[in-house]
């Protein structure tokens, strides 16, 4: 797992354990998935499943609330910060479909992915532009 760097996301109003993960592989990704979860929950058995694309992934075990949302990079450009709200937008539905929560777009009930969505993106840049504004800190 090398060169990825990661943060916990705790959402206990939806029970859920979130890590956001940035840098390294795909791959890298999983494996952090696979760790993190496993260690702390002796009922998962399962493998992990991957939504991925080329520069965004999200991981996440089946009948678990929670997984890992990776993207490669820092998240600076429209394509980047638009990779980001696609592999958000997976785990939301994610955490909602495990939670119970149907979401009735045609109804205009889709309020609680709208929120789920606008926090897990403001929490992710928040992380993730932070790491940057310290790297550029310590360089100058």
């Amino acid at each position: 797992m090398k060169g990825i760097q990661y943060k916990e996301l705790q959402i206990g109003s939806w029970d859920c354990l979130l890590i956001f993960a940035m840098g390294g592989t795909p791959e890298d990704a999983e494996k952090l998935t696979e760790s993190m979860f496993e260690s702390r929950n002796d009922q998962i058995t399962n493998n992990t499943e991957t939504i991925a694309g080329e520069i965004g992934a999200f991981h996440y075990f089946e009948g678990f609330k929670g997984g890992t949302l990776w993207i490669e990079s820092m998240p600076k450009t429209p394509k980047t910060i638009a990779v980001l709200a696609h592999e958000v937008t997976h785990a939301s539905n994610h955490i909602l479909g495990a939670s119970g929560v149907v979401i009735d777009s045609v109804n205009m009930n889709d309020e609680p992915q709208a929120y789920l969505v606008q926090y897990l993106m403001s929490d992710f840049l928040d992380w993730a532009w932070g790491i940057d504004s310290q790297k550029n800190e310590e360089n100058a």
